[in-house]
């Protein structure tokens, strides 16, 4: 009887910690329940994003020194002909913008030469087809050449930063930077103060080596003709003869 007690204990027990299991498995703690909320909102929210068509006007050359705008429209289109108003500008057709809701715009250049500064907020709300979001940028070129600057846009999930689309590879947007003589000038200037100081460090050394040197030579002069004073006046003295 004790040990059909014993047994029947021991079968219960394993039987709750299999169920225990189970349940374990099957229910997601409470940071899979959310990442498994956040992957689905986010998939559901995608599918009410908008096609959007993206434009620019192209920037002219410019000089170095100068300060030019850049100014970006974002349009939500719709399904139907006619149903957005398309203003006339340069339209990026072989890009496939999904919007709607939060949208940021960022414009950068690789490699420096030129200072970029947005004018205005860089987000906006899109809500329907025919909603425009319009970006601004300032362009201060340092240096003169060739640059490619990288217009990147997203749409965002909500009022978060979670990225719902992200325009890639971003948009490339030309921009030849002349040089003027002033520039030259100045680049002239601070050679010629660069190589004045070179010449300058220069003098300085030789100064002192050449001090260093002079310096020494009437001491050892000296020195030898003391020496060579004492071996006459000794070798005179060893020729007197003595009385």
């Amino acid at each position: 009887m004790r040990w059909l007690i014993l047994g029947l204990v021991i079968v219960g027990v394993l039987q709750a910690l299999l169920v225990t299991s189970e349940r374990a498995n099957k229910a997601p703690g409470p940071l899979e329940s959310q990442q498994v909320k956040l992957e689905s909102s986010i998939v559901d929210d995608r599918k009410h994003l908008f096609n959007g068509i993206l434009m620019y006007q192209p920037l002219n050359p410019m000089a170095v020194g100068d300060t030019r705008e850049l100014d970006v429209t974002l349009i939500a289109i719709g399904q139907k002909p006619g149903e957005t108003h398309i203003p006339v500008g340069n339209v990026i057709g072989s890009r496939s913008l999904r919007v709607g809701g939060v949208e940021g715009a960022t414009l950068s250049v690789g490699g420096g030469g030129a200072q970029i500064s947005p004018v205005g907020p860089t987000r906006g709300l899109i809500g329907q087809p025919g909603d425009r979001v319009d970006w601004t940028w300032n362009i201060s070129p340092s240096e003169p050449g060739e640059y490619t600057l990288e217009l990147v846009v997203v749409t965002y999930q909500g009022t978060s930063d979670n990225p719902l689309s992200v325009v890639n590879p971003p948009v490339p947007i030309t921009l030849k930077v002349t040089d003027t003589w002033s520039h030259r000038l100045n680049e002239l200037k601070g050679w010629i103060i660069g190589l004045g100081a070179f010449f300058a460090a220069v003098a300085v050394i030789l100064t002192f080596f050449r001090e260093q040197v002079f310096g020494l030579l009437p001491k050892r002069a000296k020195k030898k003709e003391g020496t060579d004073g004492s071996d006459s006046e000794a070798k005179r003295s060893s020729d007197t003869p003595s009385t």
